[in-house]
């Protein structure tokens, strides 16, 4: 039976990094961007969960502009894969280097990018999502699915896993972004 299941994660992380790869020289027209605008008390600054590419960090960062920006608009830029069999979950990749995925690392409680291999374990760079409002379906929270499944807030730049989700709304909205949909300017 274990034989079985190590062949089968194999497998599955072979195919998904297969399928990402050769997704990434087919970046065109056809892909679509979302960018995840942070929900935070200040309205009037929009901030975005965006790709440090020299510490390869996930922080939460000041958006360039509403429009799509070919030079800055990569970093606050994701595409979405959705998980093979697994209804709901996704794995989710910078746009400015989509070898990159979000991976959750529980022992540091950061949000970091990182390639996946053949070896890698997949279950970090697994993400759901949790909406926190009823009347508005793209307030979400963006969940981890490993064992406690931490949700991602900000901590002054960073992104961090948090300890929990707040049991009051407002400890909520702390925790939530609103997925947006952007134009692909290539």
């Amino acid at each position: 039976m274990k034989l079985t299941n190590n062949f089968t994660n194999c497998f599955w992380t072979t195919l998904v990094y297969c399928f990402c790869y050769f997704n990434s020289f087919l970046f065109a027209q056809e892909t679509n961007l979302y960018r995840f605008i942070y929900e935070g008390h200040n309205e009037k600054i929009k901030t975005a969960l965006c790709y440090n590419t020299k510490t390869n960090l996930a922080e939460i960062s000041k958006v360039s502009s509403n429009e799509f920006s070919r030079v800055k608009g990569y970093l606050d830029a994701f595409i979405l894969y959705g998980v093979p069999n697994e209804k709901g979950r996704v794995f989710i990749t910078s746009a400015k280097a989509p070898e990159f995925f979000l991976k959750a690392n529980s022992k540091t409680n950061e949000v970091t990018f990182d390639k996946i291999t053949k070896d890698s374990n997949l279950e970090p760079f697994k993400w759901e999502f949790v909406l926190n409002r009823e009347t508005d379906g793209s307030i979400i929270s963006l969940q981890t699915i490993v064992k406690n499944k931490f949700a991602i807030k900000k901590e002054n730049e960073r992104a961090i896993i948090a300890n929990r989700l707040g049991t009051k709304s407002s400890d909520n909205q702390k925790f939530s972004f609103r997925l947006e949909q952007i134009v692909n300017v290539f």
